[in-house]
């Protein structure tokens, strides 16, 4: 046995004195656990490490810091290391594997800009989910990441901000894991596959004949004429807010018949063709008029806005 081999012991730890000169440093063996190592600096840091020569080369694994890790703690993991070596695992491959592999953040920001953005108009959408929800788990390794990870963050978003937004939350996620599956960037299972989301239910809620009249009425005291029209527009027609707000003269043709509204890409990124009868065609011609009035050249948009 040399001097720097002992049995470890935490008093025997805590005793040992710091190594001096500018970036000295000591590793010293355990005399139980074979590969089981402490290295201590000039600043007083004291590691445990594992430290076994494979396939002829020296290799060493960071098991923790004392005292945080304990000598029992320290050779359980070297235990098992061991015990994975005698069973043919490399274990030096497979270390070196995690430390090259991506994080769910990083998997996130491929998965935005190699899917998201040239399917979904919602990216932006996503981006700010993912910032709010998972914020303990974004820095995690794929493999890292848990079942129990997922059912929690699921947990935890209903909470802080409702069922549906956890069930949003869950579903985004799994569909990021999904995709890194497929494109070979992660090996491992999907953890929020199997997470039990909460019920749903439709929300319908449709202004009825008495209730559609007395809206009308308020509107034409309405001395804004952009809310009173896009609110009137909206009605009449049911069309998303963004395509109302989007739309511009060169969709509509009021002077054939019938007249029609063209929206160039709705949400499911096809076309559409709207039909406009007489209350749509009067309020848009209004618009019109109002417009061409103007001193200043007439806005491409129906609802020009800043």
């Amino acid at each position: 046995m040399s001097a720097n081999e002992f049995k470890f012991t935490k008093r025997a730890i805590e005793a040992i004195a710091v190594p001096t000169g500018e970036g000295a440093r000591i590793r010293y063996y355990d005399s139980v656990t074979r590969g089981l190592c402490l290295r201590v600096t000039t600043n007083g840091k004291k590691s445990f490490t594992f430290y076994r020569k494979l396939a002829g080369k020296p290799w060493s694994l960071k098991l923790g810091d004392f005292p945080d890790t304990t000598v029992e703690q320290a050779r359980g993991k070297a235990d098992e290391l061991n015990s994975r070596i005698a069973k043919g695992s490399k274990v030096w491959e497979e270390a070196e594997k995690a430390k090259s592999e991506m994080t769910l953040a990083t998997l996130f920001d491929i998965y935005i800009d190699r899917h998201a953005k040239k399917v979904r108009k919602t990216s932006a959408v996503m981006i700010k989910t993912f910032d709010r929800v998972a914020s303990e788990i974004r820095d995690k390794k794929l493999t890292q990441i848990t079942h129990s990870d997922a059912e929690r963050l699921h947990s935890t978003v209903a909470k802080e901000s409702g069922k549906y937004a956890a069930n949003r939350a869950v579903q985004l996620l799994k569909a990021v894991f999904n995709k890194g599956i497929t494109w070979k960037l992660h090996e491992g299972d999907n953890p929020f596959k199997g997470v039990s989301l909460f019920e749903e239910t439709p929300r319908n809620r449709f202004l009825s004949l008495d209730e559609a009249r007395h809206l009308l009425a308020l509107l034409e005291k309405e001395v804004e004429s952009d809310l009173r029209d896009f609110v009137r527009l909206s009605l009449f027609t049911g069309v998303r807010k963004a395509n109302i707000l989007s739309l511009k003269w060169e969709h509509v043709d009021l002077d054939c018949t019938p007249a029609f509204w063209k929206i160039p890409e709705t949400k499911n990124g096809t076309a559409q063709i709207i039909y406009l009868g007489a209350n749509e065609c009067a309020l848009l011609k209004e618009r019109r008029a109002r417009a061409e009035k103007k001193k200043a050249p007439r806005s491409p948009f129906v609802f020009p806005g800043t």
